[in-house]
C-alpha cells in the first residue's frame, strides 16, 4: 500500500502531505502507547490496560503479517492477562483487541495484494 501511495504522491495535488500526515498519525500512536506503558500503575486494571498499549505498540511496529499474526496469536492464548473487572475498562481493552484485529486484517491483505500478479 505504501508503494501505491508514493506512486500517487509523485502526481496527484490532492495527495499533497499525505504521506508526511500520515508518519505524523503513526508516530502520534506510537508516542501514546508508550506514554501508557510507561504510565505509573495505580489500580489493578492498569496493568491489562498497559499490556493492550504494548501489543497495539508492536503491531504498528511490526515488519509484516506473520509478526502480526504471532501477536494475535500471543493475545489470544493470553487473554487472561487482557481482563479486568470493571466493565468501563473491559470495554477499552475489547475496543483494543478490535483494533488489533483490523491491524492484523490491513496486514494481511496488503501481503496478499503484494503476490497477486499484475
Amino acid at each position: 500500500m505504501e508503494r501505491d501511495l508514493s506512486h500517487a504522491l509523485s502526481w496527484d495535488p490532492a495527495s499533497t502531505d499525505i504521506q508526511e500526515a500520515a508518519e505524523a498519525k503513526w508516530q502520534d500512536c506510537l508516542k501514546l502507547s508508550g506514554d501508557i506503558l510507561t504510565a505509573q500503575v495505580v489500580s489493578a486494571e492498569d496493568l491489562p490496560m498497559q499490556r493492550m498499549s504494548m501489543l497495539l505498540h508492536f503491531l504498528i511496529e511490526s515488519t509484516g503479517p506473520e509478526e502480526a499474526l504471532r501477536f494475535q496469536h500471543l493475545y489470544l492464548e493470553n487473554q487472561e492477562l487482557f481482563t479486568v473487572e470493571d466493565g468501563d475498562c473491559q470495554a477499552l481493552l475489547q475496543t483494543g483487541a478490535r483494533q488489533m484485529n483490523a491491524l492484523i486484517e490491513l496486514s494481511v491483505a496488503a501481503e496478499a495484494q503484494n503476490f497477486l500478479p499484475n
